[in-house]
């Protein structure tokens, strides 16, 4: 975004700031180089937040980033580049809450397997530029943000936690939040005294409503971006393809369930009713419960047009229960392997040949969790490959240690390593089911 912004303005930008993930830079200079700042830019780069966790340096780029809007005339344009990752990117706590605090109280809330609209609201509640703030320092300059979505439904209020748009959560609400997932008693107390003491009073500042109609927030990329260009590939290979959903949440080893079963649904002859596909207990969004329906209703059609490719898309989240390492999209992969397994040998259905039925789960950001792998691919045959190795599938699961699972598996070959993307739209999941050799 940076790059091709400087290109196109040239030398009608004045002054700025970007925050990056640590690595870019070289990354771009090995493989991109049209990433990079023009020769002479007047971009100031930061790099920082490894792993998209924020730190010391993305903290500094967010301080800079504020004097920096502060700074501009009535006469001037702001241009704001918003992509994901940007909340660990832009990190500026309010007086009283340092860093580590913010940090740590994010943590807590993503390792109870609160989801990001949770995490953010809280995020929004402790922070001087989130929550519509970056835009209330700019007034009255007007500004344009260009967003890449890496939120389900495109919020703009919760995609990099908003600071061009208005917060409308009490913070009233983000402490029922801690509550709801038994999270409060361990957060920082310096947190809790800002958000008691903040709760009745506006999280706006005086210039209230007025700073936003110099605001215009802009979508230019999102989730079906990345779907659309999946979908466009995958038939140039051959396949029938399916995009199912651009809302996939909940948890990620219950997600995983459901793919299996479709995936298994698939290579069945037998009817489908929706309850099939859902796991005991699983309460889908409303969205996600409709694109379900509808992906049932459309398997009699889907089985009779093979090779296929359904394709979904969306941010399931992981509740931490042991100390391994991984992420969503690994620890997803690795929950369809074990249930393509099981539902394998429930189904009777004999040997299913390993290639029949492939999956794969990553993040468009090539970041999955504090590691250095994008997901992984697993197929039918995983579990057997994974016990000749002495390996247990399950156990790696219960211990949220997928990274090692896959590291260790045939050699990492399952992994997928795609290194820096430069953009985030959130993770994609793909389901393959071929035919049947003859």
């Amino acid at each position: 975004m940076l790059g091709a912004l400087e290109r196109l303005l040239g030398d009608h930008i004045v002054e700025g700031v970007a925050s990056i993930p640590a690595g870019s830079l070289e990354l771009a200079k090995q493989h991109h180089p049209e990433w990079l700042p023009v020769k002479d830019s007047r971009i100031r780069v930061y790099e920082g937040a490894p792993h998209n966790i924020a730190d010391s340096m993305a903290e500094q780029a967010a301080r800079h980033v504020l004097r920096l809007v502060q700074s501009a005339g009535d006469q001037d344009l702001l241009i704001v580049l918003i992509s994901g990752g940007g909340s660990a990117l832009l990190p500026c706590p309010v007086e009283g809450v340092s860093l580590d605090e913010k940090r740590k109280g994010s943590q807590l809330l993503a390792k109870a397997g609160a989801t990001i609209h949770y995490i953010n609201n809280f995020r929004k509640c402790i922070s001087l530029v989130k929550g519509g703030k970056l835009a209330e320092a700019a007034y009255p300059t007007k500004l344009l943000a260009l967003i890449l979505s890496d939120v389900i439904g495109d919020p703009l209020d919760v995609i990099a936690s908003g600071p061009t748009v208005p917060n409308t959560t009490p913070t009233q609400e983000v402490l029922r939040t801690m509550d709801s997932y038994g999270v409060r008693e361990a957060m920082p107390t310096s947190i809790i005294h800002h958000l008691q003491h903040t709760h009745t009073t506006p999280i706006s500042c005086p210039i209230g409503e007025r700073a936003f109609q110099n605001v215009q927030n802009v979508i230019i990329g999102n989730n079906e971006t990345a779907t659309s260009a999946a979908a466009q590939r995958a038939e140039e290979l051959g396949y029938t393809t399916y995009v199912w959903s651009h809302g996939v949440e909940g948890e990620a080893r219950t997600i995983g369930e459901i793919y299996a079963r479709v995936a298994m649904a698939l290579v069945s002859s037998s009817p489908c009713p929706t309850s099939s596909l859902s796991p005991d207990g699983f309460c889908p969004t409303p969205r996600l419960a409709e694109d379900l329906q509808r992906l049932c209703s459309s398997l009699p059609y889907l089985r009779s047009h093979l090779p296929l490719c359904i394709i979904g898309a969306g941010e399931p989240t992981v509740r931490l229960r042991g100390a391994g390492r991984g992420g969503r999209s690994q620890e997803l992969a690795l929950a369809v392997a074990i249930w393509l397994d099981r539902l394998a040998r429930e189904k009777t259905l004999g040997v299913v040949p390993h290639d029949i039925i492939q999956f794969l789960s990553a993040g468009t950001d090539g970041e999955d969790g504090p590691c250095d792998a994008a997901g992984g691919v697993v197929g039918v045959g995983v579990v057997r490959r994974a016990g000749d190795q002495g390996m247990d599938p399950q156990a790696h699961l219960d211990n949220n240690d997928s990274y090692g699972f896959f590291s260790k598996l045939w050699e990492g070959r399952h992994h997928i390593r795609s290194g820096l993307t430069g953009t985030n739209v959130m993770d994609v999941h793909v389901l393959c089911v071929n035919r049947a050799s003859p």
